[in-house]
């Protein structure tokens, strides 16, 4: 009760980027140390080793253009809280997932994909913000109520930081497999504290689903074999 709604929800964007601000340039060394074994496993078993050495190129490309995508994908994690507040000048680039062009197809689709395991893993915590920032919208008088951080907005800022970038399909899978990873490292603790705040700031839910959120477990690359 009392709380700015627009100085919460500058709270809620600025924690949010800083949580998730750093993930694209925590992609690059995981990436290429499992090109680089597959490129020795394929050597001593003499096949080729065309596409680990495109790919692995690839990255180590993309690993020098690092700071700008980060700053990309921060700018996108911001935008969202101002497409959320309807400020027009910034609400296109946060847009979720919409029409693509056919080169982009696939990204599109691994991005959809991203965005229903994130769902799925994490459906109480974004059941309660999905609430909280109706609520916020309402007090905000915001054409909009999508959450932010939901999986869609999640899915949406990482195709368009990479969409103009030199991937291949398999390179593709795993840029999605290890962003869903890091993504897993965070968005217990991001989705915790952004309901917190959202309470804290007297936008409420069902007390009852709060009472029962369960912690998810963490994610294996088995688990996200699937994208």
């Amino acid at each position: 009760a009392g709380t700015d709604p627009v100085h919460l929800l500058d709270e809620l964007k600025r924690i949010a980027v800083e949580q998730l601000g750093a993930i694209p340039n925590d992609l690059y060394r995981p990436i290429a140390e499992q090109l680089q074994d597959q490129l020795v496993l394929a050597k001593a078993q003499l096949s080729s080793t065309e596409t680990q050495r495109v790919d692995l190129a690839n990255v180590l490309a993309l690993r020098q253009r690092s700071a700008s995508l980060v700053i990309r994908y921060r700018e996108l994690i911001a935008h969202n809280f101002d497409d959320f507040h309807g400020r027009p000048m910034l609400s296109r680039p946060g847009a979720p997932l919409g029409l693509v062009g056919e080169d982009e197809l696939g990204f599109h689709l691994a991005g959809q994909r991203l965005a229903e395991s994130i769902d799925a893993r994490y459906q109480v915590p974004l059941e309660l913000l999905g609430m909280r920032f109706e609520a916020l919208a309402t007090a905000l008088d915001a054409q909009t109520t999508t959450n932010p951080v939901g999986a869609l907005r999640l899915a949406g800022a990482f195709v368009r930081t990479f969409h103009d970038a030199e991937v291949s399909e398999t390179l593709q899978a795993l840029l999605f497999r290890q962003y869903e990873l890091e993504l897993s490292k965070v968005l217990g603790d991001l989705y915790s504290r952004l309901n917190q705040h959202l309470v804290a700031g007297g936008f409420h839910a069902n007390l009852r689903a709060d009472a029962v959120s369960p912690t998810p477990a963490p994610l294996t690359w088995q688990s996200s074999s699937t994208i």
